[in-house]
């Protein structure tokens, strides 16, 4: 372990958190750049699906993202466009 003493404390920065990006952003904005019509994300269950869509549905809002999330299961599809309200079936 190494140890510091008299160290300069920089002043901390705040409302400057980092928000790190999920894999699922990084392959919705690849989508985005492709010819394809709509993708899907398969999760070992139902519940955690169910997370991600909604996790999917504020980035999708906060970047406002061209595309639809719909949740089948334990199933995310994600379609270009916005076809209207997004719709979550268990």
């Amino acid at each position: 372990m190494k140890v510091n003493f008299d160290i300069e404390i920089p002043e901390q920065e705040y409302g400057k958190r980092k928000k790190r990006k999920r894999p699922e952003y990084y392959r919705i904005k690849r989508f985005l750049d492709s010819q394809h019509q709509n993708m899907s994300f398969e999760y070992r269950d139902n519940r955690e699906a169910l997370n991600r869509a909604q996790a999917l549905r504020i980035m999708v809002k906060n970047e406002d993202l061209p595309v639809s999330i719909v949740k089948r299961g334990s199933i995310v599809i994600i379609t270009r466009g916005r076809g209207g309200e997004d719709e979550e079936v268990s």
